[in-house]
């Protein structure tokens, strides 16, 4: 996983511009949930194999998918704690984010289900790292 940031951080500094001192790239590292089986009726647990990875600007407090322009989380979804964690807990959208800039690592979850979704929006939780692209 280390090379792979590691390829991502050069790529995301040659391509970010001057704004760099407060972004991050992460990569999912470990992902767990629920996957819903028609036939049966049921939820099962599942292990995802969930690589995604994001960009994250703890300057404008908003959080995308590396690649994408559109941001899953923005400005007004984020906010910084007391102790330093950028927290996006969206007002409407049950999904979430906690990162904490001083250990590198984040939690994402995602709550599909709260909306009576089934696919693609299986309720998960990954955690994973994160690598910083200011000087």
């Amino acid at each position: 996983m280390k090379r792979i940031i590691l390829a991502t951080t050069i790529a995301a500094a040659t391509l970010a511009g001057p704004a760099l001192a407060e972004q991050y790239v992460c990569e999912t590292g470990s992902a767990m949930g629920y996957t819903y089986i028609p036939e049966m009726d049921t939820w099962i647990q599942q292990a995802f194999e969930d690589k995604r990875r994001y960009l994250i600007n703890t300057d404008t407090l908003t959080v995308s998918r590396f690649g994408s322009e559109n941001n899953l989380f923005d400005g007004d979804d984020c906010s910084v704690t007391t102790t330093g964690f950028l927290r996006c807990l969206p007002y409407n959208n049950p999904n979430s984010m906690t990162f904490n800039p001083e250990l590198m690592r984040f939690v994402l979850t995602q709550h599909g289900y709260v909306l009576g979704d089934e696919t693609p929006f299986e309720p998960l939780a990954a955690v994973g790292e994160c690598a910083n692209l200011g000087g």
